[in-house]
């Protein structure tokens, strides 16, 4: 489903690559991403992350998976990719064997993942000890965008915010959607 989704690979970057082309570089910081080892970019997309690391960290070995042949496709025309290796697949079920990754990385991916947990469990079955498992995605409550939108549905309807929020894509054991726009929802009661 999540392949046929991402079909334009020349659409996505216009979107969404300029995201992650400024985030790819902070991200490798903050994951404490080291040369010499091997890198996984689960739902690599067209490897903005991958390259950023390609351009770090000359001595790593760099693996892209994403369930976009599309995607893919473009990823492997990079010039400063030759070397990685892509994989067709999702991360319901990594097509890596356990323990194979130094730092197992996903770049504002992680809302596309129907089972979060499952998804980081196979994150972590394919990295070794000792190794980094490290995410990041979108703070969806804060983008002005999800704000404007969430206004005007207020202003349409204000029940509906609150079953926006309760039906929310966060499947973690934290804090469900409704609590990602508490000040929407007072207004709304």
């Amino acid at each position: 489903m999540i392949g046929r989704k991402y079909a334009d690979a020349d659409g996505y970057d216009a979107y969404m690559g300029g995201w992650s082309a400024k985030l790819a570089g902070p991200f490798l910081d903050l994951a404490g991403v080291r040369d010499g080892g091997t890198i996984v970019d689960l739902g690599c997309g067209t490897g903005n992350l991958l390259a950023a690391a390609a351009k770090a960290f000359q001595n790593a070995t760099l693996i892209g998976v994403d369930p976009s042949s599309a995607l893919l496709a473009k990823a492997r025309r990079r010039p400063e990719l030759v070397s990685t290796t892509f994989i067709e697949g999702g991360v319901e079920s990594i097509p890596l064997a356990a323990q194979t990754s130094d730092f197992t990385l996903s770049l504002l991916v992680l809302q596309e993942f129907s089972d979060r947990p499952a998804a980081l469990a196979q994150m972590r079955r394919i990295t070794r000890p000792g190794g980094i498992v490290a995410a990041c995605q979108w703070d969806f409550a804060r983008m002005p965008v999800i704000d404007a939108l969430m206004v005007s549905i207020e202003a349409v309807q204000p029940s509906a915010v609150q079953a926006i929020a309760a039906n929310s894509p966060n499947n973690s054991p934290g804090p469900k959607g409704s609590e990602a726009w508490p000040s929407r929802i007072a207004d709304a009661s």
